[in-house]
């Protein structure tokens, strides 16, 4: 059972959302909070595994929620819910370590698969908020988020990779579309990451698309 906490300043959508969710029954809700500062304390009582995060809420918004509780707990996934108005609440999260981003008009069942994936160390966002994203972050700033294009040797092979990983495609999966074993695609992942500077798929694929790379 994944255990969930729920962060949105309209109780009604958290509670509508708890119920459709636990209609699963591989998710547990174990808590709902108002903003980020309550989030932080209801992990600190039930230590979830994935937060549910708005980004506009008052007090404390998404993005200072998260940077708290990566602080606290960077085990905690934080998955941000997330409309097309909130450009720099996005941009923000994605920089204190939100690990994935959905839209709130996400089908139930996609959520849940989306929630399974990031347990399992895969970084979800969809296409048209990853573009969104790699457009927002600022010129002055981009040194602050990754190394420079000239400076990092890519092969075709991580070329490959990087572009179904932009695609949302699991491990097993680039193995598959490429005939290597999924350890191999492992190991070129971890090279790349390294290569380029980010902590994960995510941050990939912000800079991929960032850099023209697909």
């Amino acid at each position: 059972m994944i255990k969930i906490v729920l962060v949105d300043d309209q109780p009604e959508f958290s509670e509508a959302l708890k119920y459709t969710l636990e209609r699963s029954r591989e998710v547990f809700v174990v808590g709902c909070a108002l903003n980020g500062h309550e989030a932080l304390e209801l992990c600190k009582m039930h230590n979830p595994d994935v937060v549910l995060m708005d980004l506009q809420m008052p007090n404390c918004d998404g993005a200072q929620g998260t940077l708290l509780i990566k602080n606290y707990n960077s085990k905690i996934k934080v998955i941000i819910l997330t409309t097309f108005n909130e450009d720099e609440g996005i941009t923000m999260a994605l920089k204190n370590g939100a690990d994935s981003y959905v839209l709130k008009e996400i089908a139930t069942i996609e959520l849940v698969n989306v929630i399974k994936s990031v347990i399992n160390g895969f970084g979800m966002i969809n296409n048209e908020i990853l573009t969104k994203i790699s457009k927002m972050i600022p010129k002055q700033r981009e040194k602050d988020y990754f190394k420079t294009i000239e400076h990092i040797d890519l092969d075709s092979r991580e070329l490959d990779v990087i572009e179904y990983v932009v695609e949302g495609l699991s491990n097993s999966e680039i193995a598959e579309k490429l005939g290597y074993a999924e350890g191999t695609i492992k190991n070129i992942m971890s090279r790349i990451l390294l290569k380029i500077g980010v902590k994960d798929r995510t941050q990939l694929a912000v800079y991929a698309i960032k850099n023209n790379l697909v």
